[in-house]
């Protein structure tokens, strides 16, 4: 068969991100993520094991980073190719082991059906982490017994997150991977060296089709969003901010700290909890992946004399215990049911003086999604219960995906010779500029897919 690049799930979509690149006699899998909301919680494995006659022809499998729409189905791909080849960074797969452990929790719990495919054992999880070869960035690595290798690139998305130069067969591949130009209060942004020519690039797309329409600059967003939690604690009332545990908290942690280390605004009591605390413990171990400024701060990377976590299961914050007031931070960042996000927004959103704060991506049928479509005086429903809204429900851009005119800017450095696009959907919103972009680099001799889940792209 033809060489070519197939997309088993995050494709046209977010979620269950899983690549499969054939080139040759190997067979390169990159990720392995979860859909979350839907009755097919992983990638299309059936049609992985129809085009290769079984799963066990894979070569290697490289993880980008430890976020579940990309780790997830890691205990599903071990049951079924248990001696597999896997490579990644020591931060990815300390912080994915976490990340799966919490969700194996969270499915045995809720009974949940994304599971019931396959026996997730803690035995089988300990299996697939113990058979990861941990990689360096900038260093080669041969790809199990295949004559192709990877190069580890930091992508700058979250603390570990790679991009993979692979060469295989004469060809270079460059995978991003979520990746963020530009650097973060936690991490430097994407590394790409003196690297140009690749023979194919596969990129995110999260943000591509979507026009950049906020005004305002990362750090004027930073600074509103301080001044505006300040503001509400110091009137009393308590902010939540709902934060992806992996990556998101961290930012929004780090943001406060060098606020109140630099004394632009008094500080206040900041409570951590969740997954978010032991997501920071890993923070403060890898120490030599982050920013400079973390990297040398006295004590604990994340926490502070301000910041703590909560180290026990208690909620804090109910009506006949608030001592005073103070901003929460806490998984999901997306409100999930019965989630301590969820459980404290339940408590905070029918007092006025209270505030609730989304600060990143918010799946379409998610309760924060739901909740920052909704007005004062209407209600919600969470955890089961119809909650009044007569808090303040607010939203920042934080993202740590890249923008369009990043992608532009990367497809310009690497001048690829062919374009797969992946991780996006790119019927959301029409991006005029980047439409224009691509056509003119196509007119140029490059060749643009699109990637669709199942579909076949076929490498010139």
């Amino acid at each position: 068969m033809e060489n070519y690049f197939v997309a088993l799930g995050g494709g046209n979509e977010i979620g269950a991100s899983c690549y499969l690149i054939h080139v040759g006699d190997s067979n390169i899998l990159i990720d392995a993520g979860l859909r979350l909301h839907s009755k097919q919680a992983f990638p299309d494995f059936v049609r992985l094991g129809e085009l290769l006659g079984s799963i066990t022809q894979l070569d290697a499998f490289l993880l980008t980073h430890a976020h579940l729409d990309h780790c997830g189905a890691l205990t599903r791909l071990q049951y079924e190719h248990p001696s597999l080849a896997k490579f990644t960074t020591a931060p990815t797969k300390a912080l994915a082991k976490i990340m799966l452990t919490d969700a194996i929790r969270v499915a045995k719990r809720h009974k949940s059906e994304d599971w019931s495919i396959v026996e997730t054992t803690e035995n089988l999880l300990g299996d697939a982490f113990d058979s990861f070869t941990s990689v360096n960035f900038w260093e080669s690595y041969q790809l199990g017994e295949s004559d192709s290798y990877c190069i580890p690139l930091p992508a700058g998305h979250i603390l570990g997150a790679a991009s993979f130069l692979i060469e295989i067969e004469g060809r270079r591949i460059l995978h991003t991977g979520d990746f963020s130009l530009h650097a973060q209060r936690t991490i430097h942004g994407m590394d790409l060296g003196e690297i140009q020519d690749i023979d194919l690039l596969i990129i995110e797309s999260t943000y591509a089709y979507q026009p950049y329409f906020i005004n305002e600059t990362i750090f004027e967003q930073q600074a509103n969003l301080v001044r505006m939690v300040s503001n509400i604690v110091n009137l009393g009332g308590n902010v939540l901010i709902p934060a992806f545990a992996l990556g998101r908290a961290q930012e929004i942690t780090s943001l406060f700290n060098y606020y109140f280390e630099q004394h632009l605004v008094e500080p206040f009591p900041i409570l951590l909890d969740g997954l978010v605390q032991p997501i920071s413990d890993i923070y403060n171990q890898y120490r030599d992946y982050l920013d400079e400024y973390l990297r040398l701060r006295n004590g604990h990377a994340i926490y502070s004399q301000w910041i703590h976590p909560n180290t026990g299961r208690r909620l804090l914050i109910v009506d006949q215990d608030i001592t005073e007031p103070m901003c929460i931070i806490a998984s999901s960042g997306m409100l999930l049911e019965h989630t301590r996000s969820a459980h404290y927004a339940q408590q905070l959103l029918p007092h006025p003086q209270n505030a609730i704060i989304f600060s990143g991506y918010l799946d379409e049928e998610s309760p924060g999604k739901i909740l920052s479509a909704m007005e004062k005086g209407a209600s919600i429903n969470l955890n089961k219960k119809d909650i009044p809204i007569r808090a303040g429900v607010h939203r920042y851009h934080m993202s740590a995906h890249a923008p369009s005119q990043d992608l532009c800017s990367i497809m310009e450095h690497l001048r690829p010779k062919q374009i797969i696009l992946t991780h996006g959907n790119y019927s959301f919103q029409e991006n005029a500029e980047f439409i224009s972009f691509l056509r003119q680099l196509n007119k140029k001799g490059v060749e643009i897919h699109q990637a669709h889940n199942g579909q076949l792209i076929y490498l010139s």
